[in-house]
């Protein structure tokens, strides 16, 4: 019996403007082969500017899944977070989000990858 199988969904968001305090939609996945019960793993590679404690939440179906900060660092990463299998759906929009929690400064999402198990 073949599988379980790693499956996933990349989005490139190039020129973006930063995230704000209001949750800012990032990129949206349907996941079609979800092995259900199963947790995911969320990527997302970020830069900031002029950080000055800086905090950042990004989820996934409003279920937090990266937090950042606080922070006064200006760099460009890449955080990996698990994505609880409660806001895992087959046949149903990941929608992921993010927003500025609190402190100053820029966060500018470029690009997501979501993982999942599937058959």
């Amino acid at each position: 019996m073949p599988g379980p199988f790693a499956s996933f969904a990349t989005k490139k968001l190039g020129n973006v403007s930063p995230l704000e305090s209001e949750p800012k939609e990032l990129a949206r996945f349907m996941p079609n082969n979800l092995i259900p019960d199963a947790t995911g793993l969320l990527q997302v590679q970020f830069s900031t500017e002029n950080a000055n404690l800086l905090v950042v939440e990004i989820t996934v179906h409003n279920q937090s899944v990266i937090s950042y900060g606080p922070s006064n660092t200006n760099m460009t990463r890449i955080f990996q977070g698990v994505i609880p299998k409660e806001a895992l759906f087959n046949g149903k929009w990941s929608i992921i989000k993010g927003r500025v929690v609190s402190g100053s400064g820029s966060f500018y999402v470029r690009s997501v990858v979501m993982w999942w198990q599937g058959w």
